[in-house]
């Protein structure tokens, strides 16, 4: 029968002829190293086109400025905001209906 000093010699004998492990990485580590390839500029047109419809929808569903005395320029931006946005949702659909 093995006495406790030996079992313990022989547990780090076994341990030190293996090579040093290195710490797990951190779940964030792993997935930026899957996941670092930039996206296809087809799914990122595909996004932004399917938020601007979004975006656009809202604004025709009816936006509500404050009742003071800024309301006047809040409703100059989300006019000119609404203007820009049909104009982004026609060239984002030019892009994505042709494609790369």
């Amino acid at each position: 029968m093995m006495t406790e000093e030996q079992i313990f010699a022989r547990l780090l004998a076994g341990r030190l002829d293996k090579p040093r492990q290195s710490p797990p990485k951190l779940a964030a580590a792993l997935a930026a190293e899957r996941w670092n390839k930039p996206r296809p500029i087809v799914a990122v047109i595909a996004d932004t086109l399917t938020h601007t419809q979004a975006l656009l929808t809202r604004f025709e569903a009816g936006v509500y400025a404050p009742t003071d005395k800024r309301r006047a320029d809040y409703e100059w931006a989300i006019r000119d905001l609404y203007l820009q946005t049909q104009k982004q949702l026609a060239a984002l659909s030019l892009l994505g209906a042709e494609g790369p």
